[in-house]
């Protein structure tokens, strides 16, 4: 079986309510969906986020054509290492999610060659169960508090919200509403979005301490190590990187630094599994 052809398709997915964090919003998100086709009519599916832009996840895509197709799409690993080495993304360290597309894609023929899904081949599943999060819109206090009295109703037992605005005195007052209209047995994930200092970071976390918090997500600038680990070490709340834990090379770096308690993992931003 050898590869044919890729196919890229961008998605545009609206939200039922704005996004809004510390540094702007959006209204919806666009995805590419990505299509390896093969000489036996087997096509794999891969998605890829839209980051930095569909137009550069477009281009990324066109120029993996030459290294990607001709091979055999069972040959992840080194289709995966041609894309590094001769594609050059390790030398320039970088990753992006149109080759965690390309992978993914090929996981999904193996997949359907095989007549299993993916968790079998990888060794049977872990769990039966995977608790989603409530996302809550940012909005003002009152209306967070209801939409957490509704999160709670269907079932959701972690809520997640955006901080890191213009007013930290809005922020306190928003985690409070959330806590509130959640009560006592919700866990709350903040994100700040990189948006604090680190004396700011400190200080706004120690005021939303009190509301009890699972998680305090990237409170500081993702380049600057040294910084997370100083408020890791002033908070009581775990701290999670985020921003700065891209790849699985940023992930060690956050480990060594003692940068956060907790790391993010998104195969998309890493470049796929391998």
């Amino acid at each position: 079986m050898r590869i044919t052809d890729i196919k890229a398709t961008p998605v545009a997915v609206p939200f039922g309510e704005d996004e809004l964090w510390a540094f702007g919003g959006r209204r919806g998100l666009i995805s590419i969906l990505v299509e390896v086709e093969t000489d036996e009519g087997v096509v794999g599916l891969g998605e890829a986020a839209a980051y930095p832009s569909a137009d550069v996840v477009l281009a990324v895509l066109r120029s993996l054509e030459g290294l990607v197709v001709g091979e055999d799409p069972f040959l992840i690993e080194r289709i995966v290492k041609k894309i590094e080495v001769v594609g050059t993304w390790h030398h320039v360290r970088a990753t992006s999610p149109g080759i965690a597309a390309i992978e993914m894609a090929c996981w999904d023929i193996v997949g359907k060659v095989c007549g299993q899904p993916l968790v079998n081949l990888f060794g049977g599943p872990v769990r039966d169960r995977v608790e989603f999060f409530y996302y809550l819109s940012q909005k003002s206090p009152e209306d967070m508090a209801a939409d957490a009295r509704t999160a709670v109703r269907q079932g959701f037992g972690t809520l997640y919200l955006k901080v890191g605005s213009d007013d930290p005195s809005l922020d306190v007052a928003r985690v409070e509403a959330v806590r509130d209209g959640a009560g006592p047995d919700a866990a709350i994930r903040v994100d700040a979005n990189e948006a604090w200092s680190p004396s700011a970071a400190v200080r706004i976390v120690r005021e939303m301490e009190r509301f009890g918090l699972e998680l305090v997500e990237q409170p500081v600038s993702a380049r600057n190590l040294s910084e997370m680990a100083y408020v890791r070490s002033r908070i009581n709340p775990p701290l999670l990187a985020n921003e700065a834990s891209w790849t699985r090379y940023d992930q060690l770096e956050v480990i060594g630094h003692n940068a956060a308690d907790v790391v993010s993992v998104d195969n998309q931003m890493d470049g796929g599994l391998l």
